[in-house]
């Protein structure tokens, strides 16, 4: 017999997980891309960006500076990005190559299908519960 799983009562435990199983669905998805969900976003964000700057990028995101900075690294080095900033300059100026543009529109048509999926998963109506509770989580 199999061992009765445990119930969490805990809400933080359970959007964690589910944030978890979520992101591992869209990386499953985009990877045959090349990127995950998280440097998805980033080459999304900084196509619409003005600087490139990586405050720019964590304010576009919503996250902070340091996770930005550490997101980047593997973009650089897989040349989807470059950084363009003056040498004497502070901040980086971070630019899509034209290897990085073609991964964010291959990426892109992944992540559109993604999005159906869990469209189709929820339904209209669980789509606009989903979008309802996130903005009033937060919130909190």
């Amino acid at each position: 017999m199999g061992k009765t799983k445990y119930i969490n009562p805990c809400y933080c435990l359970k959007l964690r997980r589910a944030s978890n199983e979520i992101t591992n669905f869209y990386d499953r998805i985009l990877a045959e891309s090349g990127v995950t969900i998280s440097q998805y976003s980033i080459l999304l964000n900084l196509s619409h960006a003005e600087r490139g700057s990586i405050s720019e990028l964590a304010e576009l995101s919503d996250r902070d500076r340091s996770t930005i900075a550490r997101n980047i690294k593997p973009l650089l080095r897989a040349g989807l990005i470059f950084d363009d900033k003056d040498p004497c300059a502070r901040d980086s100026r971070l630019k899509l190559t034209e290897k990085g543009q073609s991964v964010l529109y291959e990426a892109s048509i992944l992540w559109n299908k993604a999005q159906k999926e869990v469209n189709t998963a929820l339904g209209e109506d669980g789509i606009k519960t989903l979008e309802r509770l996130l903005e009033t989580l937060e919130k909190l």
